[in-house]
């Protein structure tokens, strides 16, 4: 720390001056004649600070060689505070919904650190901060447009205070530098709108349960996970599940928009209930007594049952109310073409009718 300038020594009455006087000479100290117990000695200097440290003390003490009944007020301290300058960031960045935000902040002064703040619009939802030194947010937008969250930073450094003694102080100053904002578009999610299932999401244990997603655009490619966490993929676009046991599953889609951006999950839940009945996937009316009937085994546990027999064209080959007298391949009293037959089977017992097929063969 070297002394520029000069040394005033001033009264209200009288002013003495030494001027010239640099910071050359041995351990900075200046020999002043002339001054009475009026006056006050006014040193002006002028230092350099480096940015390694958190700030810059100067003590001046001034010695006499009368009887000093004070000494501690001729101590002076001036303690300058450095201000730490934020490098500069990067102007603007674009993220999925539900990802983080990662921006390292960097100051020129190893003790900096920094407060920051995030300004999102009302379809963004912060979570954070996590961490001082990175902008580190979750952030989701809500909504069906690209959204734009503003953070500031700004950093500080906070120092203790040296008293007019030299002593270290129980209190600190907090020196802020100029802020720096950090523009972050989060882009708008590709949603799974609806789901639609086999059943409305009620199916018998001998089906297949089908999942067919529909999204917020056309273009969306859809995947599937077996939890919400999405760590385990089970399929892509339409889903199919069968050999289900019997209970309730629940599974998870996800839409992926042309921004390469998944959306969040959707559950799609289907309930799969006993099967009541067995039905019989073929028979053979060839009079040689093996599967010349259509059976259905249980069927006469449900005397109110409703059943229909369709061809692939839609058109219906055989109905009956309760099935006391069993199917043989017949419409109006004549044999049906080898081929395959599509039923329902609506056992009026509250829950929705049994589909599937049944083969005559010959």
């Amino acid at each position: 720390m070297e002394l520029l300038g000069s040394i005033d020594v001033k009264s209200s009455s009288q002013q003495i001056n030494y001027p010239n006087i640099d910071g050359t000479s041995t351990n900075n100290v200046y020999a002043v004649t002339g001054i009475k117990n009026t006056y006050y000695i006014r040193f002006e200097y002028t230092c350099e600070i480096t940015k390694t440290n958190s700030s810059a003390v100067n003590t001046t003490s001034v010695t006499s060689t009368d009887t000093d009944m004070d000494p501690n007020n001729n101590v002076s301290v001036l303690q300058t505070f450095i201000k730490p300058i934020l490098d500069p960031l990067a102007t603007h960045a674009a993220i999925c919904s539900e990802k983080s935000v990662n921006e390292p902040l960097t100051a020129d002064n190893p003790y900096s650190s920094y407060r920051w703040a995030a300004a999102p619009n009302a379809n963004t939802v912060v979570q954070g901060p996590i961490g001082s030194n990175t902008i580190q947010d979750i952030v989701s937008n809500t909504g069906n447009a690209d959204e734009t969250v503003v953070y500031t930073v700004t950093p500080q450094i906070v120092a203790p205070t040296i008293s007019p003694t030299g002593n270290i102080g129980p209190v600190s100053t907090t020196t802020l530098g100029t802020p720096r904002t950090f523009n972050v578009t989060v882009l708008a999610p590709t949603r799974v709108l609806l789901v639609a299932i086999t059943g409305n999401g009620v199916i018998y244990s001998d089906e297949s349960a089908v999942f067919t997603p529909n999204g917020s655009i056309p273009s969306a490619t859809y995947t599937w996970y077996d939890s919400m966490n999405k760590s385990n993929v089970i399929g892509h676009g339409v889903l199919t599940k069968s050999d289900l046991s019997v209970g309730t599953h629940t599974f998870y889609v996800t839409a992926t928009g042309p921004n390469s951006c998944e959306g969040p999950a959707l559950s799609a839940q289907v309930t799969v209930l006993p099967l009541p009945i067995k039905v019989r996937k073929s028979l053979t009316p060839n009079d040689d007594e093996i599967e010349d009937k259509w059976i259905i085994t249980d069927i006469d546990q449900f005397p109110k049952c409703s059943i229909k027999v369709f061809n692939i064209f839609g058109t219906m080959v055989y109905s009956s109310t309760g099935y006391g007298t069993p199917w043989i391949g017949t419409f109006h009293d004549s044999p049906l073409p080898v081929g395959t037959y599509y039923y329902t089977i609506d056992l009026n017992d509250g829950n929705r009718p049994l589909s599937g097929y049944v083969a005559i063969l010959r």
